[in-house]
């Protein structure tokens, strides 16, 4: 499975040895940006959830989810990690009405500006969840005209992947999905 991994850390990388470490072992890799990388990892977001957890401070949170399956859009990433996304995803269109997209930029969102693309939900400070009706290349687009050149910017769509994050406990169901929903007649659930 293809891996997004971010984390927003209170010390620099360099003084968490079992991240990096983690990180180096499950290549081969991408770094996206400064916080944000793609990994191959064999394992279920629920395990690396608990790895996850021991490496990092209380202070620390991550966010892992499986984008093997998700169709990608991104603008200014280097070559080197586009070519990457296309070897290590097999986008899958998922069948839902409204997309649960991760977005991830390294320079400032004015998310005043992108209130019309959706309900948007932060993860940590450079990292959403946007949920829309319109598709990552639609929101990469419409990001990359209200930025301007500049900070790079990867859209995925999350929908229906495998994920967890550091703040839910271990035995949370969310820690197997990052959001399910379920539509029974003109209501929209979310488990």
């Amino acid at each position: 499975m293809l891996y997004l991994l971010g984390y927003a850390l209170s010390k620099p990388l360099a003084e968490y040895p079992e991240l990096v470490e983690f990180i180096d072992r499950h290549t081969p890799e991408a770094h996206v940006m400064e916080n944000l990388w793609l990994l191959r990892i064999a394992d279920l977001p629920y395990n690396l959830q608990h790895d996850l957890k021991g490496y990092l401070g209380p202070q620390d949170s991550f966010y892992l989810v499986d984008v093997s399956k998700s169709i990608m859009a991104w603008s200014g990433l280097e070559a080197e990690v586009a070519e990457f996304i296309g070897l290590y995803t097999d986008a899958v269109l998922q069948d839902v009405d409204h997309e649960l997209l991760t977005v991830a930029s390294d320079g400032p969102m004015d998310l005043a500006k992108l209130t019309d693309l959706g309900a948007w939900r932060p993860i940590f400070n450079n990292l959403w969840h946007l949920e829309t009706d319109r598709t990552p290349e639609m929101v990469s687009s419409q990001i990359r005209t209200a930025l301007g050149d500049g900070p790079r910017i990867l859209v995925a769509d999350v929908s229906l992947a495998p994920a967890s994050w550091s703040h839910l406990p271990e035995e949370s169901a969310y820690a197997a999905v990052v959001y399910t929903r379920k539509e029974i007649g003109t209501q929209l659930q979310e488990f």
